[in-house]
């Protein structure tokens, strides 16, 4: 079995909060796995592995980081350690309508995440164009991997061909 806590248990049983016997039980052999903000050789080959990972398996491109989008994943404290990297890279990989990063297109918490939003903008309408920027790209993905087979794309992108039909009107996709 293998348990993970931000607690130190030791700690724990001394002050009372958690059982000595279940503590023993655990505690066969103890590792220390350091934050991730204690480990920032990692951030970058973490990145890569998720983004590798995430690709294959939304059917996507892997994104690259500028220079400078790397040094901003390498400036943040990583509050919420691997875990936030992975759904960082994850929300990226949806959201992301192009191929290299820059540090404003990383929506890190205390900064302006979406370019496009105009100052005093709708959150909503922002993201409603940035999804039909994700549809749009999703679909011209699919038509081209089935070279232009409608029925085949509606299968990949599980969706009816009627609703592609009328997607690709909607989003003005040129085929």
């Amino acid at each position: 079995m293998v348990a993970a806590t931000h607690v130190d248990l030791a700690e724990a049983v001394k002050g009372g909060s958690f059982r000595q016997d279940l503590y023993y039980r655990l505690a066969v052999v103890p590792l220390r796995l350091p934050p991730l903000r204690e480990r920032p050789e990692d951030i970058l080959p973490l990145w890569e592995h998720f983004q590798r990972h995430l690709s294959a398996r939304l059917g996507r491109r892997p994104l690259g980081l500028s220079p400078a989008a790397e040094r901003a994943l390498l400036a943040y404290d990583w509050p919420g350690n691997v875990r936030e990297l992975a759904n960082l890279a994850e929300r990226c990989l949806a959201l992301a309508t192009k191929t290299v990063l820059e540090p404003e297109d990383l929506p890190l918490p205390g900064r302006q995440t979406d370019p496009q939003q105009e100052p005093g903008g709708s959150l909503l309408s922002a993201a409603h164009h940035r999804g039909l920027a994700v549809q749009k790209a999703m679909i011209e993905e699919a038509l081209r991997k089935t070279a232009g087979n409608r029925t085949h794309a509606a299968r990949i992108l599980e969706i009816s061909r009627k609703t592609l039909q009328n997607k690709i009107k909607e989003l003005g996709i040129d085929l």
